[in-house]
């Protein structure tokens, strides 16, 4: 009888362990992970003001109402894993392209902000039209806090009409108030600055808002208003 009981608890506890091991893997392992490393292509960023919803990556939308035309928004490449605001969490740091209809590809910087509740986006930061990306990287100066780098190749008309072309990376830190991309660049102090610009349309004018701070980026914002040519 006793060797009946002993069988049967051991028959429980195999069962209870077994049990337990194969929950761990359904819920941490296999399509689970890869469902949360890919979460990212999701969120909701924001170009030029409006937001725009991704779906795995993608999105479409009618150039205007009743139009043929389509404007397409999708994440290119692969993303960067980079803790923005150094609560712990990976971050995901990446492009994403718009075409409009025309002949033209334009490139954003954007992230995607790892929360409790899952992956956030952000407004994205111009980059440039038809530029071919080579990296996108966490900044290695020593000076810079939670700096993103995005470096592509791009192009410029020299004086015979010919293209020449060349390696520009720009330095983006996130402010977190806001979820605005701020362009790091260095000051005749050797300091760095942060410079947030972003346009708008004000009375039917275009305009662009720049903010420049010297003394860091938590400073009470002060905003400039520039009217484009």
């Amino acid at each position: 009888m006793k060797k009946l009981w002993l069988g049967a608890g051991i028959g429980i506890v195999v069962l209870l362990v077994g049990g337990f091991f194969w929950f761990i893997q359904d819920k941490g392992g296999g399509e689970g992970v890869r469902a949360e490393a890919h979460e990212y292509k999701g969120v909701t960023v924001t170009i030029d003001g409006k937001e725009i919803p991704l779906t795995d990556g993608y999105a479409e939308a009618e150039a205007a109402p009743g139009s043929a035309s389509k404007v397409i928004t999708r994440v290119q490449g692969e993303p960067y894993a980079m803790d923005l605001n150094l609560d712990g969490k990976e971050d995901r740091v990446f492009v994403v392209t718009q075409e409009t209809g025309g002949s033209g590809t334009f490139f954003y910087a954007a992230a995607a902000v790892a929360t409790d509740d899952g992956f956030v986006g952000t407004d994205t930061y111009f980059l440039g039209d038809r530029i071919e990306m080579q990296s996108v990287m966490e900044s290695p100066s020593s000076r810079h806090k939670q700096v993103a780098v995005f470096s592509f190749t791009d192009r410029v008309i020299d004086g015979a009409t010919t293209t020449v072309p060349f390696v520009k990376s720009v330095y983006l830190k996130l402010d977190m108030n806001t979820l605005r991309w701020v362009l790091v660049t260095q000051n005749f102090s050797n300091e760095t600055s942060y410079t947030e610009r972003y346009s708008a349309q004000v009375d039917q004018v275009a305009v662009v808002f720049e903010h420049t701070d010297y003394t860091g980026i938590d400073s009470p914002p002060t905003v400039q208003l520039k009217r484009v040519n």
